[in-house]
């Protein structure tokens, strides 16, 4: 069962670094080849750290793991607002730009000092399930409120947006970044069976 949810994971990963590489190698301008490398730089953190915590067997490394796992979730949705930005070349929503950017950084220290979470649970499906406390459920608003507004950008173009091809662009992306946000929490649910638990301390 295991083996088969790591497969999973892995060929999602080399998804992410395919996608990666050939961003790289695009000529597209410099802006939005950062903001979206970027953004595929936290799906890939997430996704790796996924299969981590899948093979690990011990508690303490599952900690670790969780708490960069953590990280990935904040760079993907929170950049995903400066990403749009770029992408749909706005001039507006500098400030946000700017506010997600200090936001993002904030939120990831969180993870990257081990805050995020402390200690782990044993799951259904045979590995380990973090224990979370109200810190990681308030950044977790934030960093769902700055996907938000990116996908109202997406949305608000789509709306305006005459060319076919332009529309039909917006519309991958609008489809990408709602399997990617609904998809991860589910994927927990189903292979756990227990969502990211409060600590009771």
């Amino acid at each position: 069962m295991l083996e088969q949810i790591a497969t999973v994971k892995i060929l999602g990963l080399a998804g992410y670094a395919f996608l990666f590489f050939a961003l790289v190698r695009s000529r597209l301008p410099l802006s939005l080849r950062i903001h979206f490398g970027l953004y595929l730089l936290g799906l890939g953190l997430w996704q790796f750290t996924s299969v981590m915590v899948t093979i690990t067997t011990v508690p303490s490394k599952a900690v670790f793991w969780y708490n960069l796992q953590f990280c990935g979730l904040c760079l993907q949705s929170i950049i995903f607002l400066p990403f749009t930005r770029a992408f749909l070349q706005l001039k507006r929503q500098r400030v946000m730009a700017v506010i997600s950017y200090v936001m993002c950084a904030a939120t990831m220290s969180i993870g990257l000092l081990g805050v995020a979470t402390t200690e782990v649970i044993p799951g259904k499906a045979g590995y380990y399930i973090p224990a979370i406390g109200m810190t990681v459920y308030f950044v977790t608003v934030v960093a769902y409120f700055f996907w938000g507004v990116g996908v109202y950008n997406l949305v608000s173009a789509l709306r305006r947006e005459p060319l076919a091809l332009q529309r039909s662009r917006i519309a991958y992306m609008l489809v990408g970044a709602a399997a990617v946000m609904v998809g991860s929490p589910r994927t927990s649910r189903r292979c756990s069976r227990i969502p990211w638990t409060t600590s009771a301390r």
